[in-house]
Protein backbone atom coordinates (compact mmCIF):
# COMPACT_ATOMS: atom_id res chain seq x y z
CA UNK A 1 0.00 0.00 0.00
CA UNK A 2 2.90 2.05 0.70
CA UNK A 3 4.33 1.85 -1.76
CA UNK A 4 1.23 2.32 -4.14
CA UNK A 5 0.88 5.78 -2.37
CA UNK A 6 4.56 6.82 -3.00
CA UNK A 7 3.97 5.57 -6.91
CA UNK A 8 0.87 8.15 -7.28
CA UNK A 9 2.58 10.78 -5.06
CA UNK A 10 5.31 10.90 -7.67
CA UNK A 11 3.33 11.27 -10.04
CA UNK A 12 1.58 14.17 -9.08
CA UNK A 13 5.08 15.71 -9.39
CA UNK A 14 6.03 15.22 -12.16
CA UNK A 15 3.32 16.40 -13.33
CA UNK A 16 2.94 19.77 -12.35
CA UNK A 17 6.52 20.00 -12.60
CA UNK A 18 5.82 19.46 -16.53
CA UNK A 19 2.43 21.83 -15.96
CA UNK A 20 4.40 24.91 -17.35
CA UNK A 21 5.75 23.36 -19.95
CA UNK A 22 3.14 21.61 -21.56
CA UNK A 23 0.99 24.92 -20.80
CA UNK A 24 -0.17 27.48 -23.68
CA UNK A 25 2.31 27.48 -26.15
CA UNK A 26 4.11 31.32 -26.74
CA UNK A 27 1.87 33.29 -29.54
CA UNK A 28 2.81 33.45 -32.67
CA UNK A 29 5.06 36.74 -33.54
CA UNK A 30 3.74 37.35 -36.84
CA UNK A 31 0.17 37.95 -35.29
CA UNK A 32 1.56 40.43 -32.68
CA UNK A 33 0.94 43.60 -34.11
CA UNK A 34 -0.41 46.08 -32.06
CA UNK A 35 1.78 48.41 -29.59
CA UNK A 36 0.49 46.80 -26.08
CA UNK A 37 1.00 43.39 -27.75
CA UNK A 38 4.32 43.83 -28.58
CA UNK A 39 5.09 45.18 -25.37
CA UNK A 40 4.02 42.22 -24.00
CA UNK A 41 5.96 39.96 -25.68
CA UNK A 42 9.03 41.95 -25.46
CA UNK A 43 8.71 42.27 -21.52
CA UNK A 44 7.90 38.65 -21.21
CA UNK A 45 10.49 37.01 -23.26
CA UNK A 46 14.28 36.51 -22.31
CA UNK A 47 15.51 39.09 -20.20
CA UNK A 48 18.28 40.44 -22.58
CA UNK A 49 15.57 41.21 -25.27
CA UNK A 50 13.51 43.62 -23.13
CA UNK A 51 13.23 47.13 -23.58
CA UNK A 52 15.37 47.56 -20.43
CA UNK A 53 17.64 44.42 -21.00
CA UNK A 54 18.29 45.73 -24.38
CA UNK A 55 20.28 48.51 -23.21
CA UNK A 56 23.34 46.28 -22.36
CA UNK A 57 24.21 44.93 -25.81
CA UNK A 58 24.82 46.85 -29.53
CA UNK A 59 21.84 46.93 -31.37
CA UNK A 60 22.50 43.91 -33.74
CA UNK A 61 23.21 41.57 -30.62
CA UNK A 62 19.92 43.28 -28.55
CA UNK A 63 17.94 42.38 -31.60
CA UNK A 64 18.77 38.91 -31.58
CA UNK A 65 17.25 38.60 -28.40
CA UNK A 66 13.51 40.62 -28.36
CA UNK A 67 11.19 38.09 -29.95
CA UNK A 68 9.66 40.24 -32.28
CA UNK A 69 12.29 40.67 -34.07
CA UNK A 70 13.07 37.53 -35.13
CA UNK A 71 12.88 37.88 -39.15
CA UNK A 72 14.58 41.41 -39.24
CA UNK A 73 17.58 39.41 -37.32
CA UNK A 74 17.58 36.48 -39.59
CA UNK A 75 17.78 39.21 -42.92
CA UNK A 76 20.22 41.01 -41.10
CA UNK A 77 22.49 37.74 -40.61
CA UNK A 78 21.93 37.01 -44.15
CA UNK A 79 23.15 40.27 -45.29
CA UNK A 80 26.18 40.24 -43.16
CA UNK A 81 25.45 43.42 -41.69
CA UNK A 82 25.46 42.14 -38.00
CA UNK A 83 29.24 43.59 -37.23
CA UNK A 84 28.56 46.47 -39.42
CA UNK A 85 25.66 47.25 -36.83
CA UNK A 86 27.52 46.48 -33.40
CA UNK A 87 30.51 48.44 -34.23
CA UNK A 88 28.73 51.53 -35.18
CA UNK A 89 29.17 54.47 -32.70
CA UNK A 90 25.50 55.92 -33.11
CA UNK A 91 22.48 54.91 -35.37
CA UNK A 92 19.03 55.59 -35.00
CA UNK A 93 17.35 51.97 -37.01
CA UNK A 94 13.34 51.48 -38.02
CA UNK A 95 12.81 47.90 -37.03
CA UNK A 96 10.14 46.02 -38.97
CA UNK A 97 8.41 43.70 -36.58
CA UNK A 98 7.89 40.37 -37.33
CA UNK A 99 4.37 41.34 -38.25
CA UNK A 100 5.71 43.71 -40.83
CA UNK A 101 7.59 41.16 -42.32
CA UNK A 102 4.88 38.95 -42.67
CA UNK A 103 2.83 40.85 -44.52
CA UNK A 104 5.47 41.65 -46.94
CA UNK A 105 4.67 39.84 -50.64
CA UNK A 106 6.87 36.57 -49.94
CA UNK A 107 8.09 37.26 -53.48
CA UNK A 108 9.62 40.13 -52.62
CA UNK A 109 11.28 38.88 -49.42
CA UNK A 110 12.33 35.59 -51.47
CA UNK A 111 14.01 37.52 -54.14
CA UNK A 112 15.72 39.88 -51.14
CA UNK A 113 16.92 37.04 -49.30
CA UNK A 114 18.42 35.55 -52.09
CA UNK A 115 20.41 38.49 -53.09
CA UNK A 116 21.98 39.35 -49.86
CA UNK A 117 24.83 41.97 -50.59
CA UNK A 118 22.90 43.59 -53.18
CA UNK A 119 18.92 43.99 -53.30
CA UNK A 120 18.48 43.11 -49.22
CA UNK A 121 21.36 44.84 -48.03
CA UNK A 122 19.75 47.72 -49.86
CA UNK A 123 16.28 47.37 -48.35
CA UNK A 124 17.52 47.21 -44.72
CA UNK A 125 20.24 50.04 -44.83
CA UNK A 126 16.53 52.16 -45.49
CA UNK A 127 15.99 51.37 -42.50
CA UNK A 128 19.01 53.28 -40.23
CA UNK A 129 20.10 56.46 -40.31
CA UNK A 130 23.90 56.32 -39.41
CA UNK A 131 25.68 59.02 -37.08
CA UNK A 132 23.26 59.91 -34.42
CA UNK A 133 20.78 58.48 -32.52
CA UNK A 134 17.47 60.31 -32.61
CA UNK A 135 14.35 60.38 -30.20
CA UNK A 136 10.89 60.10 -31.91
CA UNK A 137 10.02 63.24 -30.47
CA UNK A 138 13.08 65.12 -32.10
CA UNK A 139 12.09 63.43 -35.84
CA UNK A 140 11.21 65.47 -38.66
CA UNK A 141 11.90 66.13 -41.95
CA UNK A 142 14.18 64.52 -44.36
CA UNK A 143 17.16 61.89 -43.61
CA UNK A 144 20.35 60.91 -44.82
CA UNK A 145 19.85 56.55 -44.32
CA UNK A 146 23.05 53.58 -44.39
CA UNK A 147 22.60 53.65 -48.14
CA UNK A 148 22.70 57.20 -49.06
CA UNK A 149 18.80 57.18 -49.93
CA UNK A 150 16.89 59.94 -48.16
CA UNK A 151 13.61 58.99 -45.62
CA UNK A 152 11.06 61.67 -45.08
CA UNK A 153 9.59 61.39 -41.08
CA UNK A 154 7.02 62.89 -39.69
CA UNK A 155 5.62 61.95 -36.49
CA UNK A 156 5.43 58.89 -36.51
CA UNK A 157 5.11 58.62 -40.42
CA UNK A 158 7.79 57.18 -41.77
CA UNK A 159 8.56 57.94 -44.95
CA UNK A 160 4.74 57.73 -45.88
CA UNK A 161 5.17 53.69 -45.52
CA UNK A 162 5.12 53.00 -42.09
CA UNK A 163 3.76 54.01 -38.36
CA UNK A 164 5.94 53.82 -35.29
CA UNK A 165 4.35 51.17 -33.28
CA UNK A 166 6.77 51.05 -29.95
CA UNK A 167 9.11 54.21 -30.03
CA UNK A 168 12.82 54.85 -28.07
CA UNK A 169 14.51 51.59 -27.39
CA UNK A 170 17.68 52.01 -26.01
CA UNK A 171 20.62 49.74 -27.06
CA UNK A 172 24.21 50.62 -26.28
CA UNK A 173 24.96 51.93 -29.71
CA UNK A 174 21.44 53.14 -30.96
CA UNK A 175 18.00 53.87 -30.70
CA UNK A 176 15.53 52.04 -32.07
CA UNK A 177 11.71 52.38 -33.23
CA UNK A 178 9.41 49.67 -34.11
CA UNK A 179 7.87 50.10 -37.17
CA UNK A 180 4.75 48.40 -38.99
CA UNK A 181 5.99 48.00 -42.47
CA UNK A 182 8.96 46.82 -44.19
CA UNK A 183 10.08 49.73 -46.06
CA UNK A 184 11.25 49.84 -49.76
CA UNK A 185 13.89 52.40 -50.81
CA UNK A 186 12.83 54.78 -53.88
CA UNK A 187 15.47 52.83 -55.91
CA UNK A 188 13.79 49.62 -55.44
CA UNK A 189 10.14 50.93 -56.21
CA UNK A 190 11.89 52.34 -59.10
CA UNK A 191 13.49 49.55 -60.97
CA UNK A 192 10.02 47.49 -59.88
CA UNK A 193 8.21 50.13 -62.00
CA UNK A 194 11.07 50.54 -65.09
CA UNK A 195 10.67 46.14 -65.45
CA UNK A 196 6.74 46.65 -64.92
CA UNK A 197 7.21 48.98 -67.78
CA UNK A 198 9.41 47.00 -69.59
CA UNK A 199 7.00 44.24 -69.53
CA UNK A 200 3.92 45.84 -71.01
CA UNK A 201 6.40 47.54 -73.56
CA UNK A 202 7.30 43.89 -74.50
CA UNK A 203 3.74 42.55 -73.99
CA UNK A 204 2.47 45.66 -76.59
CA UNK A 205 4.91 44.23 -79.05
CA UNK A 206 4.21 40.98 -79.14
CA UNK A 207 0.29 41.35 -79.55
CA UNK A 208 1.42 43.96 -82.12
CA UNK A 209 3.09 41.09 -83.87
CA UNK A 210 0.45 39.07 -84.15
CA UNK A 211 -1.51 40.88 -85.41
CA UNK A 212 0.31 41.71 -87.86
CA UNK A 213 1.10 38.17 -88.95
CA UNK A 214 -2.83 37.74 -88.76
CA UNK A 215 -3.27 40.25 -91.68
CA UNK A 216 -0.61 39.07 -93.59
CA UNK A 217 -2.37 35.37 -92.93
CA UNK A 218 -5.90 36.41 -94.06
CA UNK A 219 -4.34 38.29 -97.29
CA UNK A 220 -2.39 35.16 -98.45
CA UNK A 221 -4.14 32.63 -99.85
CA UNK A 222 -3.83 28.57 -100.24
CA UNK A 223 -2.62 29.52 -103.92
CA UNK A 224 -0.26 32.61 -102.97
CA UNK A 225 -0.93 36.31 -102.71
CA UNK A 226 -3.84 38.26 -103.79
CA UNK A 227 -3.10 39.97 -106.60
CA UNK A 228 -4.07 43.87 -106.69
CA UNK A 229 -7.11 44.13 -108.46
CA UNK A 230 -8.03 40.52 -108.96
CA UNK A 231 -11.56 39.17 -107.87
CA UNK A 232 -11.73 36.30 -105.47
CA UNK A 233 -13.20 32.50 -107.33
CA UNK A 234 -14.10 31.20 -104.49
CA UNK A 235 -12.43 28.44 -105.19
CA UNK A 236 -8.69 29.19 -103.12
CA UNK A 237 -7.34 31.35 -105.95
CA UNK A 238 -8.14 34.37 -107.83
CA UNK A 239 -8.47 35.66 -111.23
CA UNK A 240 -8.64 38.85 -112.87
CA UNK A 241 -11.86 40.58 -113.32
CA UNK A 242 -11.63 40.11 -117.19
CA UNK A 243 -11.00 36.68 -117.07
CA UNK A 244 -13.82 36.09 -114.52
CA UNK A 245 -16.99 37.15 -116.05
CA UNK A 246 -18.13 34.32 -118.22
CA UNK A 247 -17.63 31.50 -115.62
CA UNK A 248 -19.43 33.73 -114.11
CA UNK A 249 -22.19 34.05 -116.19
CA UNK A 250 -22.14 30.01 -116.73
CA UNK A 251 -22.57 29.45 -113.48
CA UNK A 252 -25.59 31.83 -113.55
CA UNK A 253 -27.48 30.14 -116.65
CA UNK A 254 -26.32 26.14 -114.79
CA UNK A 255 -28.26 27.51 -112.05
CA UNK A 256 -31.33 28.81 -113.60
CA UNK A 257 -31.48 25.41 -115.70
CA UNK A 258 -31.23 23.32 -112.73
CA UNK A 259 -34.09 25.05 -111.29
CA UNK A 260 -36.30 24.77 -114.52
CA UNK A 261 -35.66 21.10 -114.39
CA UNK A 262 -36.83 20.46 -110.49
CA UNK A 263 -40.21 22.39 -111.56
CA UNK A 264 -40.67 20.60 -114.95
CA UNK A 265 -40.18 17.76 -112.57
CA UNK A 266 -42.41 18.21 -109.64
CA UNK A 267 -45.16 19.17 -112.24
Amino acid sequence: MRTRSARLLLGLLAGLLLLPASGAAAQDSTTICDTDGLVEAVQSGAEEGTLEGMADDPVGTAASSNPVLTTLVTAVSEAGLVDTLNSAEALTVFAPTDCAFAALDAATLEAALADPTGLLTTVLGFHVIAGERIASADLSGDYETFTGETITINGTDVDGQAEIVVPDIQTANATVHLIDTVMLPPSVTEAAQADTGDAATADDATADDAATTTADDAATTDSGPAPTGGVATGAGGTADTGSTLPFVAMGLLATVAAAAFVVRSRA
